[in-house]
């Protein structure tokens, strides 16, 4: 999971020299898209995209991701206005937001997983 400060790269950006915040990784066609989450609704929910990596750009609101790499290790990160996000392939991770998002994200289209940590909370998506 790695956090990227856009808002720190914008004065410096010109159109003679792109900079390169990051490489992302996708096997085939990809998602993109707008999205609002209410703060709390996203609670025991986690997923995983096994077809390439999750890219998130948060507009507004607040959250706390967790991700747990491939070799098990638990990482936990505070997102807000401003941040970009590159989740890795294979990741699982979820976020508890605590002040209502609105996030740009580009996500595969295949390969994905959804799942709950309490059985009563039904699937967003599978």
């Amino acid at each position: 999971m790695k956090r990227i400060f856009i808002h720190s790269f914008l004065p410096g950006l010109s159109a003679a020299a792109p900079m390169m915040l990051a490489d992302y990784v996708c096997d085939g066609p990809s998602m993109v898209g707008l999205a609002r989450i209410a703060a709390g609704s996203t609670d025991h929910f986690w997923e995983r995209h096994g077809g390439g990596d999750e890219l998130l750009y948060i507009f507004e609101g607040a959250a706390q991701f967790t991700a747990v790499r491939h070799d098990g290790v638990e990482e936990m990160l505070a997102v807000e206005a401003g941040d970009l996000l590159l989740l890795a392939r294979d990741e699982a991770h979820r976020a508890h937001v605590s002040e209502d998002l609105r996030l740009l994200f580009v996500t595969p289209r295949d390969g994905n997983t959804a799942w709950s940590d309490d059985p009563d909370t039904p699937l967003r998506h599978a």
